[in-house]
């Protein structure tokens, strides 16, 4: 089953601009945790993490997105805060440019996927990655579940828990990433 399209992700970046949210304390979170000198945002929408990383680090990152509209946002953003960002216009599930980041990032992106695409999209993530990965899912909480019932507003779309996680990783990928 297909479970996103490009014009689904057009239409929903359409009307969206950057706003202050929860991704400027996720921004904080990750570099007070974590030591990389390059990033990427996969499904990078708005860019806001990355624009808030690049205030605290001393790089530019690269953001990754479907969307003409959100490679857009993203460049206004970056403009409006002086900073400096790439930004590349793919599907991430055909992306051909495989370099490798310290940190691999994505904020609401692999809960509007299934099945095999779902695997193909949490793998890439690991596999463009040479350090961290770090997945920003919603939690599955009473009222996460009941917004995934409204396909209309958001798509395929589904709440993630720490155990779908923690089962993925063992079964998938433990032989590859851990010492």
């Amino acid at each position: 089953m297909k479970t996103a399209t490009k014009e689904m992700w057009e239409e929903l970046n359409k009307d969206i601009m950057p706003t202050l949210t929860f991704n400027e304390e996720g921004a904080e979170i990750i570099s007070n945790c974590c030591n990389f000198e390059s990033s990427v945002e996969l499904g990078a929408g708005t860019g806001q993490l990355s624009y808030f990383l690049a205030e605290r680090m001393s790089y530019p990152p690269t953001c990754v997105d479907y969307s003409a509209n959100a490679a857009r946002n993203i460049i206004t953003l970056f403009n409006k805060g002086s900073l400096f960002v790439e930004v590349v216009l793919s599907n991430i599930l055909e992306m051909h440019d495989y370099r490798k980041w310290e940190m691999v990032m994505s904020v609401g992106v692999i809960e509007h996927y299934y099945d095999d695409e779902l695997k193909i999209m949490m793998d890439l993530h690991l596999d463009v990655s040479k350090k961290y990965v770090c997945f920003i899912v919603p939690s599955d909480v009473e009222r996460n579940r009941l917004r995934s019932k409204k396909k209309e507003l958001y798509g395929l779309w589904r709440p993630m828990t720490s155990e779908f996680f923690e089962e993925w990783f063992k079964e998938e990928r433990t032989e590859d990433y851990l010492d």
